[in-house]
C-alpha cells in the first residue's frame, strides 16, 4: 500500500460524516463508501470513548485532587490506536489536532502533552501506579527518564 489518503470528519446530526481527499477518488480499487463508513465508525467510537475518559479524568481530579499519569497514558494510547486503526485502512486524519480539539473540546497544548507523554512511554506498566499527571505535564521525556532512573536504583538495576 502506498501513502495513506487523507480523511476529514465533520459533525452532522449527532454523528460524523467523512470526506476523503480528492487524491483517493482517482483510485478505482477503493470502495470509497465502505472506507468512509468504516472510518466514520472508528472515529465515532474513539470520540465517544475519549469524551467518557475526559469526564472520568475530571471526576478523578475533583475526588482525589489530582489525576494519575496512567489515566492520561490510557487516553494517549487510544489516540495512538485511532491513528493506527485508520492507517491500517490506508487513511490519515487531515490535521489530527484540529479534529480532536474540535470534537473533544480540548486545546491543542493539552492534547499535545497527552500525545507526547504516550509517545515517550510505550507501555502503561512503565508508569508508576501512583505517579501523578502533574509531574509529567511540562517535560514528559525528562520526567520519564528520572522515573526510570529512580525505578532502576530502587530495584538495584534498571529494567528500562
Amino acid at each position: 500500500m502506498g501513502s495513506p489518503y487523507f480523511i476529514s470528519f465533520e459533525k452532522k446530526r449527532g454523528g460524523f460524516v467523512g470526506y476523503l481527499s480528492m487524491e483517493s477518488l482517482s483510485n478505482a480499487e477503493i470502495d470509497h463508501n465502505r472506507v468512509i463508513m468504516d472510518a466514520v465508525k472508528v472515529y465515532s467510537v474513539f470520540i465517544r470513548y475519549a469524551k467518557r475518559k475526559i469526564n472520568g479524568l475530571q471526576r478523578e481530579k475533583k475526588q482525589k485532587g489530582f489525576i494519575l499519569a496512567r489515566s492520561m497514558w490510557k487516553l494517549g494510547d487510544k489516540i495512538f490506536q485511532l491513528v493506527d486503526d485508520l492507517k491500517a485502512m490506508g487513511l490519515e486524519i487531515d490535521d489530527l489536532y484540529a479534529h480532536l480539539t474540535r470534537d473533544l473540546n480540548k486545546n491543542k497544548t493539552w492534547l499535545s502533552r497527552v500525545i507526547a507523554f504516550r509517545s515517550h512511554v510505550q507501555y502503561q506498566r512503565d508508569v508508576q501506579k501512583d505517579a501523578r499527571w502533574s509531574r509529567f505535564v511540562e517535560s514528559p521525556r525528562k520526567q520519564i527518564e528520572l522515573m526510570r532512573k529512580t525505578a532502576g536504583s530502587e530495584k538495584g538495576r534498571s529494567e528500562y
